[in-house]
């Protein structure tokens, strides 16, 4: 049975957050062991860099000395960290790779006796130290230590996980959300964007006497509708504008998918009105306004849910 990637990698991500096993291992050292330990590996790493420092300058053969001078305080470090916690078999295969290295770095004294070889091992030894650094520093860390970085990694980790969700808000509300143009209004005080306000007491209104005019709406992308719904409007308190006749036109790009006609009374209380278009898929609806009511066409809300 293949075994879930999720499975797989869980243990390494609960530990990351909880730090369940760093607690255990400090806890199993002494303050003395931890404190004395944790010297000799910043010594240790001084010199790895003080090693990357040297070689691009021109002192191979120094850094290599360097080098090796580090990693030896290195692996005294973790072998005694292994014997306070009775697990020397683990330090020696910890540390065999790296001491298979520094063994061969051991030859050159001088500059000019530093070879491609003495190089590429030098390269392995500085990287198996790097491994040794983040392997040790969770076990020299102190409860303390681990407590406060457990926090921060839970403080982090919320506010990605904030950042994630709001992000996929913004994406979902961009991808359904709807843009509005129309042919005209009668003044900026009742503009297009009124009739997707999801408010019932705004409206567009249409210029005034005009008998026919349009509005669109721009879908986000293309997506299925299966219905577009209207609230007619009426201009209160005047009550003596709405729509009367249109069509609704479902579009695919310049492409016309399907078109629905619509007729509405007049009414100082209107209510909403769906219209079926069968889960068609377009980017963009049209509404064709083809009469109006006495002084003008008024739409309270149109949506496609």
């Amino acid at each position: 049975m293949v075994e879930a990637p999720l499975a797989r990698v869980w243990p390494s991500i609960r530990e990351f957050f909880l730090l369940e096993a760093a607690e255990s291992h400090a806890r199993e050292l002494s303050a003395d062991v931890r404190d004395g330990a944790s010297r000799m590996l910043l010594r240790a790493w001084q010199k790895r860099d003080a090693a990357e420092t040297l070689w691009p300058r021109g002192s191979p053969a120094e850094a290599i000395r360097v080098a090796c001078d580090g990693f030896a305080l290195a692996a005294e470090a973790i072998e005694r960290l292994a014997e306070a916690r009775g697990d020397a078999d683990g330090a020696a295969r910890l540390l065999a790779v790296a001491k298979a290295r520094a063994a061969q770095l051991a030859e050159p004294h001088l500059d000019a006796e530093v070879s491609a070889a003495h190089g590429e091992a030098l390269r392995t030894l500085l990287d198996e130290m790097l491994a040794l650094d983040r392997y040790t520093s969770g076990v020299v860390a102190g409860p303390r230590v681990i407590a406060a970085a457990r926090t921060r990694r839970r403080f982090w980790a919320v506010i990605l996980a904030v950042m994630v969700l709001a992000a996929c808000f913004v994406a979902l509300h961009a991808a359904h959300s709807l843009r509005a143009t129309a042919s005209g209004t009668y003044s900026a005080s009742f503009p297009v964007t009124n009739a997707i306000d999801g408010r019932a007491d705004t409206e567009w209104l249409m210029p005034d006497k005009a008998p026919t005019g349009w509005l669109e709406l721009a879908l986000g992308g293309s997506r299925k509708v299966s219905t577009v719904r209207i609230l007619n409007g009426h201009n209160p308190p005047h009550n003596e504008r709405a729509l009367h006749e249109f069509r609704l036109t479902c579009f695919s790009g310049a492409r016309i998918v399907k078109v629905v006609p619509g007729n509405l009374p007049f009414n100082d209380a209107p209510q909403w009105t769906s219209f079926d278009f069968g889960g068609v898929s377009c980017d963009r609806v049209r509404l064709d306004v083809t009469s109006v009511w006495n002084n003008g066409g008024a739409l309270a809300e149109i949506d496609v849910p």
